[in-house]
């Protein structure tokens, strides 16, 4: 059966941005802002003596890269909001935030707890960028929660509480970031990164699909640096989220995992010109199981499992040290949107910037691409797709053909305790293989199916209308569409099982590149659409 579907065009320029929230606006979203909502000011900060600063770690991956000034606070948003009811006798508490000449502000509860049918919403001024709402889904045994940077300098908290809720819920913000470079890449050209860089939907990218999937950009050290990492499949196969990063991304006692965020998919959408991701696929909150300062290595495990929208992948692993021809890394230089680099030379075993030693694989010189601040921690793949190091640092550079080192993987598996080393989490049942293949989390029937073997969509560029062809047949419950800044634009309700055609047609959407997502029970399909 042919089926035709009007796509319903929302007209919001939001960005929605998310951990585990549920996608809605707070209670008088379409109301004019209420001037009586009180304001805490903080201080100006010198965002050209922040980067002179900066200038002198800039090449050094050995220090997570910086994007914000954090700023120690103590505000207990039901003492110092404002509080307001509803016809149905449901309590909001409203505070703004004001950080003048920020690119956006980010937040540390050390307070989190609360009830069932509560709900925490942040969103700037003018509301374009929302971030909401969090529910007590979010409520964990530290008690914390991590946000996100949201952009703008003006940042509007609001919470909403139930009448008849089963206590009174608890939130206390110990840190305010100040975020001073341009992370929305608004008032300059995109991209932070050097530009030898290479995105990862480019020709070099084919076939490192899945650990693109697997790859991870963090927010450290109170919401002020960045790093990267991976997903780490186990024996088990068990889908338990272990991440891989390197150990000085934590940068010191003061810095807790379970406050940093965790960013996946976020990916330029095409090769060239480079274009801004999806920042919306985010988690907050880690444990460290094992870590260790000879090989640089840090395993977290992630407070919550990536749902299954993410499409996360599970990357395998290798402690073989021989036939290794050449190396790849999957990563965020900068911060910037995930790039490839590829070194066509056998990898060194070697002591940390050279000299004798087996604790770091010497990557002798990038061939495609570099790695930069932001990258450290991020993975080194044999060209098997399985993981044999972390990134801690190197002098390579789009500038040179000098070497990076990673912590090598094997190594890292031993140690004198199970906090100092890989085996014990990733091999619980201590069957001792050499290699481990990654794990697709994709579930039932369409677990080793990708998504051209499910549907696609045609003509792609497309003007007045695009259709998606199911290849076997699909229970779809709704479809949407995101512009490259992550605005919901789009979406339509299907909830039906379909085997066939579907039309949908474009002519209320603008030109432009775009995300377009089927939801299904099993599996999320997302395509790069073109509307011309």
């Amino acid at each position: 059966m042919f089926r035709i579907f009007t796509l319903i065009v929302l007209f919001i320029s939001t960005t929605v941005i998310g951990q585990i929230v549920d996608h809605k606006y707070p209670f008088g979203w379409n109301e004019k802002s209420d001037e009586k909502i009180p304001i805490i000011l903080f201080p100006e900060v010198d965002h050209q003596k922040l980067y002179l600063e900066d200038l002198s770690t800039s090449s050094n991956k050995d220090v997570p890269f910086r994007i914000a000034l954090a700023f120690e606070s103590d505000i207990d948003i039901k003492n110092s909001g404002q509080v307001k009811s509803d016809n149905f006798g449901n309590k909001h508490w409203l505070i703004q935030l004001n950080l003048p000449q920020a690119f956006g502000v980010g937040l540390i509860f050390s307070e989190f707890v609360i009830p069932i049918g509560a709900e925490l919403f942040i969103y700037n001024s003018d509301k374009s960028a929302l971030f909401g709402a969090i529910t007590s889904a979010n409520n964990n045994p530290n008690k914390v929660l991590s946000v996100i940077p949201v952009e703008g300098s003006k940042i509007i908290i609001h919470y909403s509480e139930p009448v008849n809720s089963e206590f009174s819920g608890k939130l206390v913000i110990e840190t305010v970031t100040h975020v001073y470079r341009d992370i929305f890449k608004r008032e300059k050209g995109f991209g932070d990164s050097g530009n030898c860089n290479i995105n990862v939907v480019c020709p070099e990218g084919e076939g490192w699909d899945k650990q693109v999937r697997s790859v991870g950009m963090i927010v450290t050290n109170k919401g002020t640096r960045w790093c990267s990492g991976s997903l780490v499949n186990n024996v088990n196969n068990d889908n338990t989220p272990f991440f891989l990063t390197a150990n000085h991304c934590i940068l010191d006692a003061d810095d807790n995992p379970a406050t940093w965020s965790f960013i996946f998919n976020y990916k330029s959408p095409i090769c060239s010109p480079s274009e801004n991701g999806l920042l919306g696929n985010s988690l907050f909150g880690a444990v460290v199981k094992a870590s260790n300062n000879t090989s640089d290595f840090a395993l977290l495990q992630l407070n919550q499992a990536p749902p299954d929208e993410y499409n996360i992948y599970y990357s395998g692993w290798s402690r073989n040290i021989d036939e290794i021809p050449n190396t790849a890394s999957i990563h965020h230089p900068s911060g910037d949107v995930m790039k490839i680099s590829k070194d066509f030379d056998v990898p060194e075993l070697s002591d940390y910037l050279g000299g004798v030693g087996d604790d770091y694989w010497r990557v002798i010189d990038w061939d495609e691409g570099t790695t930069e601040g932001g990258s450290s921690g991020s993975a080194l793949f044999n060209p098997k797709g399985q993981i044999i190091g972390q990134l801690r640092g190197g002098e390579a550079s789009c500038n040179n053909e000098l070497s990076d080192y990673y912590g090598a993987f094997y190594k890292s598996w031993e140690g004198p305790s199970s906090d100092s080393r890989l085996k014990d989490w990733l091999d619980p049942q201590d069957q001792n293989p050499d290699t481990l293949n990654g794990n697709d989390p994709l579930i039932d029937e369409v677990k080793n199916m990708n998504k051209e073997e499910l549907a696609f969509i045609y003509p792609n560029p497309a003007k007045e209308k695009v259709y998606i062809k199911f290849i076997k047949q699909l229970k779809v419950n709704e479809i949407s569409i995101m512009d490259v800044q992550g605005r919901i634009i789009s979406v339509i309700l299907v909830n039906e099982h379909i085997s066939d055609l579907l039309e949908l047609s474009l002519d209320q959407m603008n030109p432009g590149f775009y995300q377009l997502i089927v939801h299904s029970d099993k599996i999320n399909l997302q395509f790069k659409l073109i509307v011309k």
